[in-house]
């Protein structure tokens, strides 16, 4: 999707260095060792007279950056996106001071990630959202629908069951998944629960914008596009309370439930889709958080960081 990930903090911040980019440089400038990537990076910093360079995805690029580092003067910060688990495996070997300051996503990865930044150079700075084209707009469907959206770190077994009470409670309720159908698990038993797949960006936000509640079992978390989406789109959120969802969502927004358990996750979210007025005050408080989240509102907040 064209309209979701994190490559949209790169606008405004500076010139982009794509990987693609670098490789167009003229090979015969990019040095003796060996580190052909790292020294076309630092040639191109070199030409375009940056002094500072932004790795949108640091989690599996320290490799690259500590090549980097040996052949530039340029301040390195990076961003990371995984799961602590995911991070104690990336970072399990002792590692010099790769960086001049890390972003994390989620507060949870502090702890690890500071590791490898200067003390006092970790900040939290939030996912962003294109709140110009996640909006609120038109109708919700005239049937009960919930909506689960993605397949990463998404607890299917939970939803499954939660889809079960969920149309014993409320029987006209339409709970569907839109996830890409490669990426799903091939034994995937999803019960009741309805599969769309293959959507383009505008019937996806078709979806946020009919739904009534958007149902998010996780197993884990950092930041997450689908929570950020329907938000930005006035739908009420019934989310697992993990990981680093708080540093995104409150329970004005829709309700917060413990991991794994089907029945306050089917109870939150029956609860809103009987009750219009808490539906539609809970869509209010989702779209005025997910304003703060703003990409221009985060591009600032890294622009600062920089400097």
């Amino acid at each position: 999707m064209q309209r979701s990930g994190y490559h949209h903090v790169a606008k405004g911040l500076g010139l982009p260095l794509q990987r693609q980019t670098t490789r167009l440089l003229p090979s015969r400038l990019s040095g003796l060792n060996g580190d052909y990537e790292a020294n076309q990076i630092a040639l191109a910093l070199k030409i375009t007279r940056r002094d500072c360079l932004l790795v949108v995805d640091g989690d599996y690029e320290l490799k690259l950056i500590g090549q980097i580092r040996r052949v530039t003067q340029a301040r390195i910060y990076a961003v990371f996106h995984q799961i602590p688990k995911a991070l104690e495996q990336i970072l399990a070997d002792p590692r010099p001071l790769l960086l001049d300051g890390a972003v994390c996503v989620a507060r949870c990865q502090i702890p690890l990630v500071q590791a490898i930044a200067p003390p006092g150079k970790t900040w939290f700075v939030p996912h962003g959202v294109d709140t110009d084209y996640f909006t609120p707009c038109g109708p919700r469907s005239d049937q009960p629908r919930v909506l689960c959206v993605g397949w990463h770190y998404r607890d299917f077994d939970t939803l499954r069951e939660t889809a079960d009470l969920i149309a014993r409670a409320v029987p006209a309720a339409l709970v569907r998944l839109v996830a890409a159908s490669s990426l799903l698990p091939s034994e995937l038993d999803l019960g009741r629960v309805e599969l769309v797949t293959d959507l383009s960006d505008e019937q996806l936000l078709e979806e946020y914008r009919r739904a009534w509640v958007v149902l998010l079992p996780l197993t884990d978390a950092t930041a997450n596009n689908s929570l950020l989406e329907s938000m930005a789109c006035g739908t009420p959120i019934v989310v697992s309370d993990i990981g680093g969802v708080r540093d995104y969502v409150g329970p004005e927004c829709g309700a917060l439930c413990p991991p794994l358990d089907a029945k306050a996750h089917a109870a939150a979210t029956v609860e809103l889709l009987l009750d219009s007025f808490r539906r539609v005050a809970a869509g209010h408080a989702a779209r005025t958080r997910a304003e703060t989240y703003a990409w221009p509102i985060v591009q600032a907040q890294i622009r600062r960081i920089l400097v």
